[in-house]
């Protein structure tokens, strides 16, 4: 939903790595920002005859191979706005004529896990494994087909995601990239294909319902969000990630590491954030070359001292109209167990 940000400018305060306070004073209009509370329908298990009516796995999964198949797949495959289906592609190793071969060990795994959930997954769910190809046509220089087409932008195998096209009209976009070692973690695979066929005890209790994610869009939507979070002095524990922005055309976030972090980090703050928690995402440019120029406002506010993207913190609030404190988190922020130690407070 859109809700309207504060509009009062008040000052933040952020301690560097020196420890050194510094500040600033912003005084950008108001604009909106997005808010997302957890999906409580997530929770809705499925009563017994829907699971004995399900469709057997086999009859909601096939294998094709190869890039030009892939892209003949996804522009043939077509469903109407109301469809409940939900799509996802598994990216994963072969030979170079199609035949399965696990090259790397990890395919072999992701394979057993990506199954295995999949087919207690709900009926609507679809299942199409990609055999993507050898070795060497993985490690040549200059990448291949799949990580250079502007959708897929896949940057390993295996890799799992859920397509969102489809309906005509809609982007060709995509969401809960889970690459190599992400994929190995049970907890993400079933909230990537919603599975209802029992409930996550981590996510079914009712301090859940009080987080809220907030996305904020550019420069002037931060500061004016969090100068009147400094003003109030609100005292719920806050979180904040820089990510990159997306690219308009398939909603693509243009940072890999961001993209792949897009849907754990959503997960986990559910799971693991104290009660009341906020996670506020701050989309920072559409355009790479923007982002790339040292004299951005995200790379010249003094408090930030960002570098790069994914770039998360906690916050910490003093009093009403006092600076705010952020303290910087370096994690792996697409490995269940860093999350979660980010959103606790351990190192």
């Amino acid at each position: 939903m859109e809700l309207d940000a504060p509009a009062p400018p008040a000052v933040i305060t952020t301690v560097a790595d020196s420890g050194e306070n510094q500040s600033l004073v912003a005084h950008e209009p108001p604009a909106t920002f997005t808010s997302m509370k957890f999906d409580t329908s997530r929770l809705v298990l499925e009563m017994p005859e829907q699971v004995n009516a399900s469709i057997p796995f086999e009859d909601r999964h096939q294998t094709i191979f190869g890039y030009n198949a892939t892209m003949a797949y996804l522009q043939l495959y077509t469903k109407s706005p109301d469809s409940k289906e939900q799509l996802f592609l598994f990216f994963t190793c072969s030979d170079d004529k199609g035949n399965r071969d696990d090259w790397t060990p990890n395919c072999a795994t992701a394979r057993e896990k990506v199954y295995a959930t999949f087919a207690k997954s709900p009926s609507t769910n679809r299942l199409v494994t990609i055999h993507t190809g050898s070795r060497e046509e993985w490690t040549k220089l200059g990448g291949n087909a799949f990580t250079d087409d502007d959708d897929l932008r896949l940057k390993a195998i295996p890799t799992v995601m859920r397509w969102d096209g489809g309906v005509p009209g809609s982007l060709r976009s995509t969401w809960g990239v889970l690459v190599d070692h992400s994929i190995m973690y049970e907890p993400l695979l079933r909230y990537l294909f919603r599975n209802a066929d029992e409930q996550d005890k981590l996510l079914a209790i009712p301090e859940v319902e009080t987080k809220e994610i907030v996305t904020l869009r550019g420069y002037a939507q931060y500061r004016a969000y969090m100068e009147e979070y400094a003003r109030s002095g609100s005292r719920y524990p806050m979180f904040m990630m820089m990510v990159s922005g997306r690219f308009r055309r398939n909603n693509r976030l243009w940072c890999p590491w961001c993209r792949q972090s897009e849907m754990p980090l959503e997960y986990a703050f559910y799971a693991y954030a104290p009660a009341n928690a906020k996670l506020v995402l701050v989309e920072t440019y559409d355009k790479y070359i923007v982002w790339r120029n040292p004299d951005n406002e995200f790379k010249q506010d003094p408090q930030l001292a960002v570098k790069g993207v994914p770039w998360f913190y906690r916050v910490f609030p003093g009093p009403p109209g006092q600076p705010l404190t952020y303290q910087r988190v370096k994690k792996k922020f697409y490995l269940l167990e860093q999350l979660q130690q980010a959103f606790q407070g351990s190192e």
